[in-house]
């Protein structure tokens, strides 16, 4: 069974699909965005909705502002609207990685962080990937700096920054952990 190991880079957040277009035009991180993530709270509900989705053929920016995308079921609130998007730092991503990857956040969203499946707004693509994948979050700010403390009900906060997934025959086992900690300078 072959191995994927991938190292994400995440931006955010942004407030509009707007904004994440004016900063995609700004170049900072390494090549396009691929990956995207985003919170928000629809009309009339108290709950947040999630969404991870993926932007191969075009930057996550980009898709966002295509007609018919779930992100407008959440942008009447745009207090309440969080996007954050990802680019591959260790590969230039053929379109399996990029399946693969998003595929493990949606499962990992739908089956163990969401307890609500109906706050998921993926339809499809919630379930297990059928590799062994071993994904690292990385989390920054719009300007580039890293950021380093994760606030309450954010997406860095939600997501585990390292993911491993081992599939077996019916299922997988997924291990990870919710924040790197800072250990020592080492000289």
């Amino acid at each position: 069974m072959t191995n994927y190991v991938y190292l994400l880079e995440w931006y955010g957040p942004f407030s509009n699909q707007k904004e994440v277009l004016e900063w995609e035009a700004e170049g900072i991180g390494n090549g396009k965005t691929y990956l995207y993530i985003f919170k928000g709270k629809k009309q009339g509900k108290r709950k947040y909705s999630y969404y991870c989705g993926q932007a191969y053929n075009q930057s996550a920016g980009r898709r966002l502002t295509n007609k018919g995308h779930h992100i407008n079921e959440v942008i009447n609130r745009p207090n309440e609207l969080s996007i954050w998007v990802a680019k591959f730092q260790n590969i230039t991503p053929q379109k399996r990685d990029v399946n693969l990857v998003e595929k493990l956040i949606t499962s990992v969203m739908t089956q163990t962080i969401i307890t609500d499946e109906e706050q998921v707004l993926n339809r499809t693509n919630k379930l297990r990937p059928h590799s062994i994948v071993y994904l690292i979050n990385e989390w920054y700010e719009k300007d580039g700096n890293p950021l380093e403390h994760y606030k309450q009900n954010t997406m860095p906060k939600l997501l585990h920054d390292i993911l491993i997934c081992y599939p077996h025959n019916n299922s997988s086992s997924v291990y990870g952990n919710k924040q790197i900690q800072y250990i020592s300078e080492l000289k």
